[in-house]
Parts: C-alpha cells; sequence; structure tokens
C-alpha cells in the first residue's frame, strides 16, 4: 500500500517554510545592506590612499587651496580613480551612483577656493574630502532639506567615518555640526 500525504500535512510544510522565509528576508535584506555598506567604505578608503599617493607625488602641503594641497582636479579623479567604483547602496541618489567630492575646482571662485583653505586650516585632518550618501536606511529621507541622513565621509588622513545630521551634505559645514 502507497503512502500518500494528506493534505493537512502539505499545508503544515508550507506553512513553516513561508514562517521561516518571513522571518529570515529581513536578515538577509539587512547583511545584503551591510555588505554594500562595507564595499563602500573600502572604495573610499582605496580612493583617499590614491588622493594620498597623488598629493605626495606632486608635493602637496597639509593646508591650503586644492591645488596648494595637491589635490587631483575632479575631472581626473573621476575618470581615473572612480570609474570603476560606483556605489550600489540602498538609496542611490538617482544619477549619483558615484561619490561627491567637497573639495572646490581649480577655476571656482576665489571664495569657494578661501573658504575650503581656511577651513582645512581650522579642521586639518579630519576634513572631509569626498562622501557617499546612498546609504540611507530602507527607503530613505523624501526631504533632502529637513530630514536626517545618514553619510559616510573620507577624511584627508584617509580614515572612513558614518555621519547622522539633519538634511543633505552640500556645505562643508554639515561636517562640523
Amino acid at each position: 500500500m502507497k503512502r500518500a500525504f494528506t493534505l493537512t500535512e502539505v499545508l503544515a510544510v508550507i506553512a513553516i517554510a513561508t514562517t521561516f522565509a518571513a522571518i529570515s528576508y529581513p536578515v538577509f535584506s539587512q547583511v545584503r545592506r551591510s555588505a554594500r555598506k562595507s564595499e563602500c567604505i573600502s572604495n573610499l578608503h582605496q580612493i583617499g590612499v590614491a588622493i594620498s599617493m597623488y598629493r605626495s607625488q606632486y608635493d602637496g602641503v597639509e593646508a591650503g587651496t586644492p591645488v596648494e594641497m595637491g589635490l587631483p582636479p575632479g575631472e581626473t579623479l573621476f575618470s581615473t580613480v572612480t570609474d570603476g567604483l560606483k556605489c550600489h547602496g540602498t538609496a542611490s541618489m538617482g544619477e549619483w551612483p558615484l561619490y561627491s567630492k567637497t573639495w572646490p575646482e581649480p577655476g571656482d571662485d576665489q571664495a569657494s577656493q578661501k573658504f575650503w583653505a581656511a577651513f582645512v586650516n581650522r579642521y586639518g585632518s579630519s576634513t572631509v574630502m569626498m562622501f557617499d550618501a546612498n546609504h540611507q536606511p530602507s527607503a530613505g529621507p523624501v526631504s533632502v532639506g529637513w530630514q536626517n541622513w545618514t553619510v559616510l565621509g573620507l577624511k584627508l588622513d584617509t580614515s572612513v567615518y558614518a555621519k547622522t545630521h539633519r538634511a543633505f551634505p552640500l556645505t562643508l559645514s554639515w561636517w562640523t555640526q
């Protein structure tokens, strides 16, 4: 005589499997978010090391304008170093899957250059050179100006840290608040 599964047994197995999937899905999505964030931290650190090597090759000073500090122009940096390093965060900023730099371009106005130099003179190696705002919890902030953003920042000393603060980091002063 053949033994077959009853409808109750099949439904019990399906219920157990569904419950296990429902419990494990948030864990797996959290692991995936954490892995993506770790990848971006590693990318930012590698970019920091590359910029540090570039600065030492061009005899950059510790503080001053970006040119005096030996910082590479943005188009050079993004076309060579970060071309393959894109962020795959949980809330990639639409057309901004790259990392954003904070220092002004050589052709920017004098006020931007002076502000950068004064900022670096004041904060030294804790000045943030680049940042990555693509790792927001779940859907991320709806408002650029009124909600908290968690942002990864790359300092001049090549360390990477996360900071949470209200508004999007459009200015250097966001990092000091």
